[in-house]
């Protein structure tokens, strides 16, 4: 149950973010501001260097990886 709650938080979470692109593109604000502030975050917070422990521990995370949101909000950045 923890791998198909996290799966659904995860898409759950997918769709606010793609609500806010869609928001944010109505009041014609660029989307870099929210990948700016998921790149001061992950540096905050720190990256896990081992790739290995990272992938396991992303099973059970219930959000997208953090440098996947980034990319995501780069991505529709005017």
């Amino acid at each position: 149950t923890i791998l198909i709650n996290s799966s659904y938080s995860r898409e759950f979470e997918r769709e606010a973010d793609a609500h806010a692109v869609k928001e944010l593109q109505k009041m014609g604000i660029s989307t870099i501001y929210i990948a700016t502030l998921f790149e001061a975050l992950e540096k905050e917070h720190g990256v896990e260097e081992n790739a290995t422990t990272n992938n396991a521990l992303e099973i059970f995370s219930s959000h997208p990886l953090t440098h996947e949101r980034i990319e995501y909000f780069k991505s529709f950045a005017k």
